[in-house]
Order: structure tokens, then C-alpha cells, then sequence
């Protein structure tokens, strides 16, 4: 259904089992019926106020799947000093997803993001993709099973004068830590730095996924001296202790960056080609337990032990007793220092129980057992 107003108390709505709206601004929800089993209810690029979806979800008690596409939530004021939130009852939903929803009035004053708070107790899978917010639960959720967390950053917000690094960090830490029980992790930020705690706030930024056993992490990282990157991996890997399989996708330029034209073929240089198959074949030589020869000689070549500040060194429960399958996705960089391939050496050298690994570099992708 597309429109303007929905007055949906009028439809005959006993056996409706999918509901999907698109570009509403204003709606008239039917009265709550205990036997109502809508399954997936849809919203999409509608403007409403919070209290109306609300008593849509009500309407339907048993209501299992939530979508909301680029749904604004009006009612909020620009420059009201107040710092706007919505809050969901939702307490029979498994499925929750939020991609690109915003507050009328919020998103383009630089100010305040909001929060956005769930009381769904039987919630499994929330997938958000949006501007940085705090997302919280009002109440636990002990079947949590994926928490999928993607922070978009607008180009002029990143590009403000007012735009604070820290903000995004706090809102980051403040948001996963609602979703402890989750048992796999997918996440996407627009640069690690932007989610590296140091050591003196690790006690009051981290948290514990004890029950995680994947994690997904993708982001730009910047080849340069900054060990923020590799800070932002330790810290995921200290709150997932038994995480089993591990996939990282690293970029140099951050997805709201527009590349320049030769930025392609700089990294498809038949140099950087040939110096990467080389270090594969070096790395991939490492002994992991039992030893691994891939040309059939009992001898193999030393890999150097590469220190990567801010990962090396820290006490990782995962490499000792979990972690067995990493994936690595990256672009060769056009130095010898290549964080993918540091880490890749990091991974093969540390984790005791490593069973397989998948490097992908745009040009070439193995795997190893």
C-alpha cells in the first residue's frame, strides 16, 4: 500500500498476515485484536510519530518481524535543546530491523542524534544501519543470536567543525554493550579509529560477549604509524574470549570517501601482485600446528615475527583455547608494511588452535587448512 494516510482500522484486517506501507505521513492504526498474526510488518519511507507506530505494533500482539526503511519519526523539534529518543514496545518480536531511520527535526542541525530503546525480550536478530545513536534494551533479551550494527557517517557531519571522534567511540561501546547475549557479531563502522579504546577507559567503554563464537568487522584503517586499528581488533577479540571464527574486511578509504579515479589501479600493480604472492607463500609456510609445507620440502622459511602495536603483546583469550577459522579481506598497500599482511602473520603466529585461514587481497584469494 502507498499513500498519504492510512486508516487501517476500515480494512479487513482478520486475516491479514504481511503488512507493508510505504510513504506515509500519517496513519490511523486498527484496535487491538489478541488474534491478530501478522507475521512481517513493513514500513518503509514513511514519517510518522513514534506513538502511531507503537499502536500498530500493539495491534498486533503476536507480531514476530518489525522493518523499518527510512522511517522518520516526527514530533521532534530542531534546536529544541532537547535531546530526542523513541522508545519501542515490541515484546513478542524475534526480528528487528532499523536501516536508515532518522528523527524529523535531528538530522540536519549537526546536534544530538537520539537514542532509540527496545523493550523486546524475545528479540534474536536487530539489525540497524543508521547515523551513530545509542541503542539500548529496556529489558534482557537472553536468546539474542545476531546483532548486526552498521554506523553510517554523513559526509558533512564527518567533515563539521563539531565532529567529535569520541562521540562516535562512546555511542559505539554504549550501543553493543545493550547485546551481550549476542552469539554473532557483524559490524560496520566507517574507520577502526573510530571504535579503539585505550587502556585507561577499557574498564568503563568494554564489555563481554561470552557467548559469541563469530565476529564480523569491517572498516577503513589509514597505512600510517597510528596503531588505532590494531587497538580497535584487540579490543573486539578481549570481549569475544570464545570466539571461533573470525572475518575482518579492511579498506584504506572510508565508505563515505569518494575515490579518485586511479585509485583502482594503483593497488593492481603487477609489482604489488608479485610481492604479495611472494609474502603468501612465506606466511603460509608457518607451522600451524601440525607444520604445513605447501612445497613438499621439510625445511621452511622463517616468517619474522612482525610486532603490530596495539595487538601484539595483549593477553587474547580466543588465540589460546577458540579461535579457529579467520578470514582476512583487504587491498595490498603500496609499501612493504601492509597491515593485512601483518596481520596475517599475526593470526598464523598466534592463534594455538588455528585450523584454516582465507586471505582475499582484490587479486588473489587462499585459503589454508
Amino acid at each position: 500500500m502507498a499513500g498519504r494516510m492510512y486508516i487501517l482500522g476500515s480494512l479487513p484486517l482478520k486475516a491479514l498476515r504481511v503488512l507493508d506501507v510505504t510513504r506515509c505521513s500519517d496513519l490511523s492504526p486498527p484496535a487491538r485484536t489478541p488474534s491478530r498474526v501478522w507475521r512481517p510488518c513493513r514500513l518503509r519511507h514513511c514519517l510518522l510519530k513514534s506513538s502511531d507506530i507503537q499502536a500498530l505494533m500493539d495491534a498486533a500482539p503476536g507480531l514476530a518481524s518489525v522493518h523499518l526503511e527510512s522511517v522518520f519519526f516526527k514530533g521532534f523539534r530542531a534546536g529544541s535543546g532537547e535531546a530526542p529518543g523513541v522508545c519501542l514496545r515490541c515484546r513478542a518480536v524475534t526480528e528487528l530491523v532499523l536501516e536508515l531511520c532518522g528523527m524529523e527535526g535531528q538530522e540536519d542541525d549537526g546536534g544530538d542524534r537520539g537514542s532509540v530503546e527496545f523493550d523486546a525480550p524475545r528479540l534474536r536478530h536487530l539489525r540497524y544501519k543508521g547515523t551513530e545513536r545509542r541503542l539500548s534494551l529496556t529489558s534482557p533479551a537472553p536468546d539474542m543470536a545476531v546483532l548486526e550494527l552498521h554506523f553510517v557517517q554523513c559526509r558533512y557531519h564527518y567533515q563539521s567543525r563539531d565532529y567529535d571522534p569520541d562521540k562516535t567511540r562512546v555511542l559505539f561501546w554504549q550501543s553493543v554493550r545493550s547485546f551481550t547475549n549476542a552469539r554473532v557479531l557483524k559490524l560496520r563502522v566507517n574507520s577502526l579509529k573510530d571504535i579503539a579504546v585505550g587502556k585507561a577507559r577499557r574498564g568503563k567503554l568494554l564489555c563481554t560477549f561470552r557467548d559469541a563464537v563469530r565476529l564480523e568487522l569491517e572498516g577503513a584503517h589509514h597505512p600510517t604509524t597510528s596503531k588505532a586499528p590494531a587497538v580497535a581488533i584487540a579490543n573486539l577479540l578481549r570481549c569475544c574470549p570464545a570466539v571461533r571464527d573470525l572475518r575482518l574486511k579492511l579498506s584504506t578509504v572510508p565508505s563515505n570517501s569518494v575515490k579518485n579515479s586511479d585509485y583502482g589501479p594503483a593497488f593492481l600493480e603487477r609489482k604489488d601482485r608479485l610481492d604479495y604472492e611472494k609474502s603468501i607463500g612465506r606466511f603460509m609456510r608457518l607451522r600451524l600446528n601440525p607444520v604445513i609445507s605447501l612445497d613438499g620440502n621439510d625445511e621452511h622459511d622463517e616468517v619474522p615475527d612482525d610486532d603490530i602495536p596495539g595487538l601484539s603483546g595483549h593477553s587474547l583469550i580466543c588465540l589460546e583455547s577458540s579461535l579457529r577459522r579467520v578470514g582476512l579481506q583487504f587491498r595490498l598497500e603500496n609499501n612493504s608494511s601492509c597491515f593485512g599482511t601483518r596481520l596475517v602473520k599475526f593470526f598464523t603466529g598466534n592463534a594455538k588452535v588455528l585450523e584454516e585461514i582465507c586471505v582475499d587481497s582484490g587479486n588473489r584469494k587462499l585459503c589454508e587448512h
